[in-house]
């Protein structure tokens, strides 16, 4: 699935961040520095993204915990073998 996602793999607009094809609201107080340097250098959640092909598997359900930008579990909605998927944020600051 990792490797299906669009090749151009970031972009920063004032309104929205754009990884892997996947558009983001940005806000700063969830996109810190350091996240959106991880995104720009394409090491954000890299190794759990290079995962998810071989952990999905047919009419998979998935419960994400501690979604933060909620990145694994939008990939994961994406992915053909996913039912559902549910991500639970505990942070107030992170729920929209």
């Amino acid at each position: 699935m990792i490797g299906q996602l669009k090749s151009k793999k970031f972009s920063k607009s004032k309104s929205h961040l754009t990884y892997h094809g996947i558009k983001f609201p940005f806000d700063k107080s969830i996109f810190t520095p350091l996240i959106v340097s991880a995104l720009e250098d394409d090491w954000y959640e890299k190794e759990e993204l290079a995962q998810l092909d071989a952990i999905i598997q047919g009419n998979e359900v998935v419960l994400e915990i501690g979604g933060g930008v909620c990145l694994i579990s939008t990939v994961c909605a994406l992915h053909p073998n996913t039912k559902s998927v549910t991500s639970y944020e505990a942070n107030p600051k992170l729920v929209r």
